[in-house]
């Protein structure tokens, strides 16, 4: 998913009204991630099925986060 792509998901779920938006990626695309501005959540995921590790990542979308 590229930068585009991206930005235009962000959009979708601010319209949404959503808050954050959390997602699962590829360990060598964190990164990427991270200049977008996700940090993970967690350390890398453990997979039976797909042999590429996996991490978890998270956005907030709002500038003052709600707790």
């Amino acid at each position: 998913m590229g930068k585009g792509l991206m930005m235009q998901l962000e959009r979708t779920a601010k319209q949404k009204d959503y808050s954050e938006v959390t997602m699962e990626t590829r360990t060598y695309a964190q990164r990427f991630h991270e200049k977008l501005g996700y940090s993970p959540v967690n350390d890398e995921i453990p997979t039976t099925m797909n042999p590429i590790p996996h991490i978890v990542m998270r956005k907030e979308l709002r500038e003052f986060p709600i707790p």
